[in-house]
């Protein structure tokens, strides 16, 4: 999960806590999927890619 506030990003995995992984699976569903290899170089170019929602079915 990525968050961001005053300029800054905070980056968190919540895939190691099982109470939050339905949670993440929800947020990822509603927000159409994380972000596309493509986007995620444009908005954060120094970041490694990561899949950060898991692949639908």
């Amino acid at each position: 999960m990525i968050t961001t506030t005053a300029g800054l990003a905070y980056v968190a995995d919540l895939g190691a806590y099982r109470e939050t992984a339905g949670t993440l699976g929800m947020a990822c569903r509603a927000a159409g999927g994380g972000l596309a290899r493509a986007e995620r170089e444009e908005q954060l170019p120094e970041a490694e890619f990561v899949e950060t929602c898991p692949a639908g079915p």
